[in-house]
């Protein structure tokens, strides 16, 4: 029992590593999600930028301008795809540690299996020791019946010794 309550410690401490490894996955998710804020920030200071373009465009410098713009806009759908690649390699390691923490929580189920399989040998064991207690009580009351009857052949013996004394 000892044996199954130490291996039910090494998985807990196993299960804490992939905790502690889950909460730094976490952790790193959220500053990929801040950077993404930040390029949608931008993204959107862009647009309103591209707004403006478009509001003050004139027949000269409006297509120049909204060229400008519109690479501008270019370059901010790239920055947020690159962030989103970011968060697709988070998620991915967030997956690889969940798989981590249900390998661990898996080890944790044989563990408490191991250990029900030893409280049901115990059980057995105990039922074994009453069927033998039992037993012990039986031969004790054919012992006691044994003595009675030893004590009412006495009890006839001293009856007759009785007669013969009066005699």
């Amino acid at each position: 029992m000892d044996l199954a309550l130490s291996k039910m410690d090494v998985v807990m401490r196993e299960l804490d590593v992939g905790l502690s490894e889950l909460d730094f996955g976490l952790s790193e998710l959220d500053v990929v999600l801040s950077e993404l804020n930040e390029g949608l920030s931008e993204l959107d200071v862009r647009l309103s930028k591209l707004n403006v373009v478009l509001g003050e465009l004139d027949l000269d410098f409006g297509l120049s301008e909204l060229d400008v713009g519109l690479s501008e806009l270019d370059v901010g759908l790239r920055e947020l795809g690159v962030g989103l690649s970011e968060l697709d390699v988070v998620l991915s390691e967030l997956e690889v540690l969940l798989s981590e923490l249900d390998v661990g929580l898996s080890e944790l189920d044989v563990g408490l299996g191991e250990l029900e399989v030893g409280l049901s040998e115990l059980d057995v064991g105990q039922s074994e020791l009453d069927v033998g207690l039992s037993e012990l009580d039986f031969g004790l009351s054919e012992l006691d019946l044994l003595l009675t009857q030893l004590d009412v052949a006495l009890s006839e013996m001293d009856d007759v010794l009785t007669e013969f004394d009066v005699v």
